[in-house]
């Protein structure tokens, strides 16, 4: 055990720590100092962040596109739809239907009757007899589809309709039983389809 200033009556510990306390104030001082400057760095970099991230945003300003940026919307866009340009103008716009477009078809006009040796007979003719005539069709100045005398009247339609698959229109036939006609018509009976 040791008791300071027994001898002399001063307190020697509570001296030594005070002196010590006064010589270290230069270094707390520098600490502190060293806090601060940390913080003011960390404060610098949030503002350059803040400023940063301002610039970004206030980029597209400086163009037109910005100001003019329209949009279109459709209370029903499976009927219609609309698009936007920079030269779009603002308001509200009512599409009123006049007509409904018809559907695009095509009959034979007349019974379609059998073709035997190169002679058209009175026997009405089915699906899958032989056309007996060849030549090209053209759908909308597309590739020409080759039909041969050989090909069946349901081979033709399937060339027709394999010819506008995925396209619009896109023609579906058949062949009727009864009075023997031979039927086109489009996808979804919308547009119109020349054949050349």
């Amino acid at each position: 055990m040791r008791i300071g200033g027994l001898a002399s009556g001063m307190d020697t510990d509570q001296i030594i720590s005070d002196l010590m306390k006064a010589k270290k104030i230069p270094l707390d001082k520098l600490t502190q100092e060293k806090v601060w400057a940390e913080w003011q760095r960390d404060s610098y970099r949030e503002f350059n962040l803040s400023l940063s991230s301002l610039k970004t945003s206030a980029e597209d300003l400086r163009f037109q596109r910005t100001y003019n940026a329209y949009s279109s919307t459709s209370s029903d866009p499976t009927d219609v739809t609309a698009t936007t340009t920079a030269d779009a103008v603002n308001g509200s716009y009512e599409v009123k239907v006049v007509n409904v477009a018809s559907s695009a078809k095509m009959n034979s006009a007349a019974t379609i009757n059998k073709i035997v040796d190169g002679v058209v007979t009175t026997v009405p003719a089915n699906s899958g007899d032989k056309i007996g005539a060849g030549g090209t069709i053209t759908l909308n100045g597309g590739t020409p589809i080759t039909i041969s005398s050989d090909d069946t009247y349901a081979a033709v339609a399937k060339k027709l309709q394999d010819s506008t698959a995925g396209k619009t229109p896109e023609l579906r036939g058949n062949g009727h039983r009864q009075p023997r006609r031979c039927h086109f018509g489009s996808r979804h009976q919308k547009g119109h389809f020349p054949l050349d």
